[in-house]
């Protein structure tokens, strides 16, 4: 299986030659590998609750209708499409466990950025949960 990962402003062939498009430009139509029907998989925090996740969700719609399979990994979802699927993080206490201490972990790694934040700001967004890897597995 080939994987085509479209990232934002990433350089995308067309007609061609090369340009910058946006994940929010993309074209599914032109996403054809050889021919084969792409998986591809959307993440989102809500399904269709909030403009973004709207947004989300009607990205995760087009490449069905050209045809290829689509499905939507979320933490809340609020739709009756079988293609988005609720995050269920495992209730085990070595589970729980692990999520607590990564948790603990990501706040001590922040804490030196709190006293030079201006009041009012939102704290800067991780790459890191504390769920890590879990739902992969």
């Amino acid at each position: 299986m080939k994987t085509l990962r479209v990232w934002p402003k990433s350089p995308q062939v067309c007609d061609g030659g090369v340009r910058w498009r946006s994940a929010v430009e993309c074209d599914y139509s032109v996403m054809k590998l050889d021919g084969e029907t792409m998986k591809v998989v959307h993440l989102s925090t809500y399904d269709i609750k909030g403009g973004a996740a709207q947004a989300t969700y009607r990205l995760h719609k087009e490449p069905e209708r050209l045809g290829h399979q689509s499905s939507m990994f979320v933490v809340t979802r609020s739709s009756h499409d079988t293609a988005v699927v609720e995050f269920a993080p495992a209730t085990n206490l070595m589970s729980r466990l692990q999520r607590w201490f990564r948790g603990k972990r990501i706040a001590r790694d922040f804490a030196p950025y709190q006293a030079s934040r201006p009041p009012g700001y939102e704290p800067f967004s991780d790459d890191r949960s504390r769920y890590a890897g879990e739902f992969l597995a």
